[in-house]
């Protein structure tokens, strides 16, 4: 089979790594915890006859700026989610883009603790979401352990 020029030369990309310290930098596994790497982004090609990028394709090429949007709005939290009741986490719950599960979550008596500990999986096996608004949950739940982990985990050992 004969490779076109544009397909031998994906394939030549693919196989080039740059390494520092012996460690592959296209392997996002390997990457140190909190390294942005802007130099994963998948390549855009130019179109032919333009000298410099279009805005769509400077959009793609360049690394965004972390923007308060990129992650999910949830209410602000005034005390340690661990102790939250049902009732508390309902009422919380109601001032996010997640209201269809708080009746759900009052019948399965779901309180901090536990909203804390549900997975992707469990809200669409348990709670019976669908997949979308299962991952919107799953971001408002990392965010939230997030804020307990930074202000609540170290008091409460």
């Amino acid at each position: 089979m004969i490779k076109s020029p544009v397909n031998a030369a994906a394939d030549r990309l693919k196989r080039r790594t740059v390494r520092t310290n012996g460690t592959s930098l296209t392997d996002k596994s390997k990457l140190p915890t909190g390294v942005a790497a802007p130099f994963l982004q998948p390549l855009v090609a130019k179109p032919l006859g333009v000298s410099k990028p279009t805005a769509a394709v400077a959009a793609h090429s360049m690394p965004r700026p972390n923007k308060p949007n990129d992650k999910f709005s949830i209410p602000p939290v005034q005390s340690n989610p661990q102790n939250w009741s049902c009732t508390y986490l309902s009422e919380w719950l109601k001032n996010t883009d997640s209201e269809m599960i708080i009746d759900r979550l009052i019948k399965e008596e779901v309180d901090g603790q536990a909203f804390m500990l549900l997975t992707l999986k469990d809200c669409m096996e348990y709670l019976g979401m669908k997949l979308g608004p299962a991952l919107k949950v799953c971001g408002i739940i990392q965010e939230l352990k997030l804020i307990y982990l930074t202000r609540y985990a170290s008091s409460s050992q």
